[in-house]
């Protein structure tokens, strides 16, 4: 499987002015998920940093990612949701450099604390039991934005997602909740969480 991690991070914030660069421990704050990236292994990955700002882009570089990506200003509010920043990556990427994805991973830069081995582990997992939920195969993108402008439809995705052959579901963060409603529409998936 080929992986996109994707990294949001914007310069903006209504709390904190330019936060993925605001110091903790004497590092900015998107050099914990870089240092993370930098340690899962044994994946086809590529890594996208979306932002729109140009000192975070020439951090990013610095660290030795590559594209020279700018989220455009609509897609870079308080009010933005993430979801269209993916979508305009994955066409952005498309576009200029023909690559397309079977899955994303999300990396939010505000939660720094992460455990590099489950991810390790539940990728390669995927890998061998050859799971193929593939992207390219159905009308994911329609799907998607179709969702992202109508009401959560969460029962209808897993079921779907279980039907095409979707067996491990993975939470990041410290929640518990979507495992939980994950089990509760299909016994018959694996749904864990990658938390600290």
């Amino acid at each position: 499987m080929n992986y996109l991690i994707f990294v949001p991070a914007r310069k903006g914030s209504k709390g904190i002015l330019n936060k993925n660069l605001t110091l903790l421990k004497d590092k900015p704050l998107l050099y914990y998920t870089f240092s993370f990236i930098k340690k899962i292994k044994n994946i086809d990955k590529e890594i996208f940093v979306s932002t729109d700002s140009r000192r975070i882009l020439k951090y990013s570089k610095s660290n030795g990612f590559k594209y020279n990506y700018l989220r455009p200003k609509k897609l870079s509010q308080d009010n933005s949701l993430v979801q269209y920043a993916i979508i305009d990556s994955l066409e952005w990427l498309k576009k200029n450099y023909d690559k397309k994805f079977d899955a994303v991973i999300l990396l939010q830069p505000t939660s720094p604390i992460r455990i590099s081995k489950e991810i390790n582990k539940q990728a390669g997992s995927a890998i061998k039991e050859r799971l193929r939920f593939d992207l390219r195969n159905t009308n994911a993108d329609e799907n998607l934005i179709a969702q992202l402008t109508s009401p959560v439809k969460w029962t209808q995705s897993i079921q779907k997602m279980a039907a095409d052959g979707a067996k491990n579901f993975i939470e990041l963060g410290p929640g518990k909740v979507l495992q939980g409603l994950t089990r509760k529409i299909n016994g018959n998936v694996e749904a864990s969480s990658l938390s600290s």
